[in-house]
């Protein structure tokens, strides 16, 4: 390689000027600092290469190891075209979608928080949904928190916004400065209904979107500035008398994960109605861009959407593999 650049560069060189020292140094720092280009842009390449195919094993080795052949095949319209991907179903039970009906696995819980945590490693957000006593609290605190290293928001005083605000302030301070960047836990996110839109998600987000550079908007659009502080997140779903409160809330909350990638996990046996009714507005603002003609059901209505959080992911590394075996 280097004798044929070395001969590719000395080609417009006669040989009486090459005699000359002064343009022999300079046909050598030439050749000197394009070789280190070379080699230096190699370097980086290779690198940027070997971190995007070890994430994306890592992705699919959590899939493969936690859900063992229970997953099943769903088509999604995520493209015009018929992509097909296997997906871990995390909610029990049997769902009809598109006039179709699936049966879904309900493994332990030892394995969603498996799952949560690699994939919390990876850099990818992760979205705990469930009733209230499903057991997210407990996943947090015992077997996703001790893994990382954390700062906790623990039942924080959303009473009324200025007291979530100076809390979320002085909380995001502290990840902010903190090297290296911790995973923050927020536990048990509370709605003041005293407001419209309630209080503890809003300054949660628009506190981390200001410290960390991001944009924020209405619909808290994240524009990535570096390394994010990974969010794992035990939405509490409230009950069907705060739900026109807190509608705008959990859309923009979900919104926000799903632009970026994100994986949505649901413990065992959700009340579908609660999640359909966090989710309907989500799909009403297009994230989803389809939804099968026989979707009726709130049961289906949940499952479609959290099929199609799912097979953002898996379609990524599907092309991720295919694109680390050459192929097309």
């Amino acid at each position: 390689m280097f004798r044929q650049l070395f001969t590719a560069l000395m080609s417009g060189y006669d040989a009486h000027l090459i005699r000359n020292t002064a343009d022999t140094r300079r046909v050598l720092r030439r050749v000197a600092s394009l070789a280190f280009v070379w080699a230096f842009g190699g370097a980086l390449e290779r690198r940027h290469r070997a971190l995007f195919a070890s994430t994306a094993r890592q992705l699919m080795a959590a899939a493969e190891l936690d859900f063992p052949a229970e997953g099943c095949v769903m088509e999604h319209a995520l493209d015009k075209r018929a992509n097909w991907c296997r997906w871990p179903a995390v909610a029990g039970g049997h769902v009809t979608t598109g006039g179709r009906q699936w049966h879904v696995p309900v493994p332990q819980q030892g394995s969603v928080a498996s799952l949560a945590v690699r994939l919390l490693r990876c850099g990818v957000h992760v979205l705990l949904l469930g009733p209230r006593g499903a057991g997210k609290t407990q996943l947090l605190r015992h077997e996703i928190a001790p893994r990382f290293q954390t700062v906790s928001l623990d039942h924080a005083p959303y009473a009324s916004a200025p007291t979530a605000r100076r809390y979320l302030q002085t909380l995001c301070r502290r990840v902010h400065t903190a090297m290296p960047r911790p995973a923050v836990v927020v536990d048990d996110l509370h709605y003041a209904t005293d407001e419209p839109g309630g209080a503890g998600l809003q300054h949660l987000l628009r506190e981390h979107c200001r410290l960390h550079g991001f944009r924020s908007g209405a619909d808290f659009e994240f524009r990535s500035t570096g390394v994010l502080p990974v969010f794992a997140t035990a939405l509490d779903v409230p009950p069907p008398a705060v739900a026109e409160t807190t509608h705008s809330l959990a859309a923009v909350a979900i919104d926000a994960r799903l632009r970026r990638d994100c994986f949505v996990l649901t413990l065992p046996t959700p009340d579908a109605s609660l999640v359909a009714a966090v989710f309907g507005p989500v799909v009403q603002h297009g994230i989803w861009k389809q939804l099968p003609a026989g979707v009726a059901s709130t049961e289906a209505l949940f499952t479609q959407c959290w099929v199609e959080a799912t097979c953002r992911i898996f379609v990524w590394l599907q092309t991720a593999a295919a694109g680390e075996r050459g192929q097309t």
